[in-house]
């Protein structure tokens, strides 16, 4: 997904093979997810760019909207501290060599969101504004509220780009809503570029 708000841009992407046939390869991958799997409770709560931790914390817990990135966290944890040390038989001991994993890694995180604090604000805007967008539509489709087919191809000032392609998309749903509902044929859109602690 590639998003635009006041010309901040941000990506993801997907790897869908990675060698992990040594130790070191798994570790470091699941050191890796755990950081994604923390980074959604870290990144919806920052004041003046800093996590709030307290925050983060409570949205992992038992409760908490994040709970099952939490069991994801715990486990990975766990799969680290199993091939870094041998089996202990020491609940103390076998604690701290978790905490020993996760509370490095947790700091790392924090430290990268605050990094970029502001890319992740202004991305989270873009979405929450094309959301907005693509809600008003739905319920305008709902209330058979028509649009103009003109697709716009431009952006007429940097103000408009950033939901530009909302607002095509919104035109072309509409239509192609209309079409099935009277049975005629969609409109062709082919043509269109698209530009806590353990």
């Amino acid at each position: 997904m590639i998003g635009y708000y006041d010309h901040y841009k941000g990506h993801v992407e997907m790897t869908l093979q990675e060698d992990l046939r040594s130790v070191d390869s798994i570790t470091d991958y699941a050191r890796r997810r755990i950081m994604v799997l923390l980074s959604g409770a870290m990144s919806e709560w920052l004041k003046e760019g800093k996590v709030d931790e307290g925050y983060a914390q409570r949205e992992l817990q038992p409760g908490g909207r994040a709970v099952n990135d939490m069991k994801g966290v715990s486990e990975l944890v766990r799969i680290i501290r199993n091939a870094t040390y041998s089996v202990s038989q020491d609940a103390e001991e076998h604690q701290k060599q978790l905490d020993d994993i996760y509370k490095p890694i947790w700091r790392e995180t924090v430290a990268f969101i605050e990094a970029e604090h502001e890319l992740i604000t202004n991305m989270g805007l873009s979405i929450s504004e094309r959301g907005q967008i693509l809600e008003r539509t739905l319920w305008n489709v709902r209330a058979g509220i028509t649009c103009d087919r003109s697709y716009p191809s431009m952006a007429s000032s940097a103000s408009d780009a950033a939901s530009l392609d909302f607002d095509r998309l919104a035109c072309i749903v509409r239509d192609i809503t209309k079409a099935l509902r009277h049975g005629r044929v969609c409109p062709d859109v082919t043509s269109q570029d698209t530009a806590a602690p353990m």
